[in-house]
């Protein structure tokens, strides 16, 4: 994939999550293609920590001003 993904196990909303990714991290991931999807698949399935049925990508619907 080329680019470092980090799961992270903590219960947060949207925009805390992506506040909380660009704080320590970088940002949230935007997962560009079917094969990213299966290499993001794997992490999930070998995550050592409990998970929720949600995990937060950086998708964002961006609404112009009107």
């Amino acid at each position: 994939m080329g680019r470092k993904v980090t799961l992270v196990g903590k219960r947060l909303c949207w925009s805390d999550a992506l506040l909380y990714c660009r704080d320590f991290h970088w940002d949230l991931l935007s997962i560009r293609g079917p094969e990213e999807q299966d290499i993001i698949d794997e992490m999930v399935a070998r995550a050592n920590f409990p998970l929720t049925s949600h995990l937060w990508v950086g998708l964002r619907r961006l609404v112009p001003n009107l």
